[in-house]
C-alpha cells in the first residue's frame, strides 16, 4: 500500500501534473462535461439524465466542441490510444 506510514503529498501531485501539461486537458475535459450538464438540465451541479452510466469521449475531433457519449471502457481505451500513438510493431525474426 502506499503512503502508509506519511501523508500522501497532494500539492507535489497537482504541481507534477500541471508541469506535464495534463492539468489544461483535464480542465478542457471537466469544462465539455459540464456544458453538456448545463445544456441539458439547466444546472452543472446535476448530471444530464442522457449521460447516466456514460462518459464524453477523451478525443481530440470531439474537443472543439461537439461532443459524443461513449461507454466508460470504450472512452478509457481510445484516450490511451490517443494518449499514445500506434507504433509500428516490431516482428520477430525467424532462424533458420
Amino acid at each position: 500500500m502506499a503512503y502508509v506510514n506519511k501523508p500522501r503529498p497532494w500539492a507535489k501531485e497537482y504541481q507534477q501534473q500541471k508541469d506535464r501539461g495534463e492539468h489544461e486537458a483535464r480542465m478542457r475535459r471537466q469544462k465539455d462535461r459540464r456544458a453538456y450538464d448545463t445544456k441539458e438540465t439547466g444546472t452543472m451541479t446535476k448530471t444530464a439524465p442522457s449521460r447516466k452510466n456514460l462518459d464524453l469521449a477523451h478525443s481530440e475531433k470531439y474537443a472543439k466542441g461537439s461532443v459524443k457519449l461513449q461507454e466508460p471502457s470504450k472512452n478509457r481505451a481510445e484516450g490511451g490510444a490517443m494518449s499514445k500513438p500506434k507504433t509500428k510493431a516490431k516482428t520477430k525474426k525467424r532462424k533458420g
